[in-house]
């Protein structure tokens, strides 16, 4: 675990519309959301690229969102295929975490519900908060 905690990692919430992001800094627990990324036309991905030099980023985790009884999704199929292309590009690793329920979770963080909730979704926040999550649960799981 000590080793793991002196990478800076880099987590990702990746949806069809858009990507949460979040980050924690080599060295530290604090885990700081950012903005999330729009997808389309390889944007996402080309922002992440910058984020893993502009933050010397060693690791990146990314969730992955596996039904109520573990099984792999469509949707994990997107998510290995969004990150497949990063690690491609940049030679990070990845580590794969569940994601199920983060973005209820998040939810349950910023204290939302209906239309707020709905307004949030629009605005990437909930999506970045979910990264932060998932970045949360993978220092979790490290822990044993």
């Amino acid at each position: 675990m000590e080793d793991v905690l002196k990478k800076t990692i880099l987590s990702l919430d990746v949806g069809e519309k858009r990507v949460g992001v979040a980050l924690c800094p080599g060295g530290t627990l604090a885990i700081e959301p950012l903005r999330a990324l729009k997808r389309g036309g390889g944007e996402a991905e080309r922002v992440v690229l910058d984020l893993i030099t502009t933050h010397k980023v060693d690791l990146l985790v990314a969730g992955l969102p596996l039904d109520a009884r573990d099984q792999l999704t469509e949707q994990c199929e997107n998510v290995e295929r969004f990150c497949r292309r990063v690690q491609r590009r940049s030679g990070i690793e990845v580590e794969y975490v569940d994601e199920y329920l983060s973005s209820e979770e998040a939810k349950e963080y910023l204290g939302l519900s209906g239309r707020e909730a709905r307004e949030k979704r629009s605005s990437g926040e909930i999506d970045s908060i979910s990264a932060m999550i998932i970045l949360r649960r993978f220092l979790r799981r490290l822990e044993g």
